[in-house]
């Protein structure tokens, strides 16, 4: 009875050693595949990381050349200003040529009807 008892407390602890064996080895392939999935996750955010740096100056290139782009369409604003302002000033002179002309036009005429009094 008591070999028997020695026999089943052996086949249960040998029995217990395979299943702490098993779960020590199933423990070891979960740590491994954790471990190659932080693995991977680092990979990933490294390249996270590298794409927000170069989405960030992609950005950082976008809004240098709105500045430029606005301080160029500020200049074109002064030119167009500056061609409105001769423009202006071009249509006064016409307005006085043309008053000027149409003075000269009456003097003429003046001028003729004086040389008509004289018959040559």
């Amino acid at each position: 009875m008591v070999a028997s008892e020695v026999r089943n407390l052996a086949q249960t602890t040998q029995s217990s050693v395979k299943d702490i064996t098993d779960l020590v080895d199933n423990a070891y392939d979960k740590i491994n595949k954790a471990t190659e999935t932080a693995r991977q996750s680092q990979e990933i955010f490294k390249d996270l990381k590298a794409k927000i740096d170069e989405t960030a100056n992609i950005m950082k290139g976008i809004s240098s050349a709105a500045v430029e782009q606005q301080s160029g369409v500020e200049q074109v604003n002064r030119a167009v200003s500056e061609m409105d302002g001769a423009t202006q000033l071009n249509n006064t002179l016409v307005n006085e040529a043309e008053a000027a002309s149409k003075d000269l036009v009456v003097q003429a005429n003046s001028l003729q009807d004086a040389m008509n009094f004289f018959k040559l």
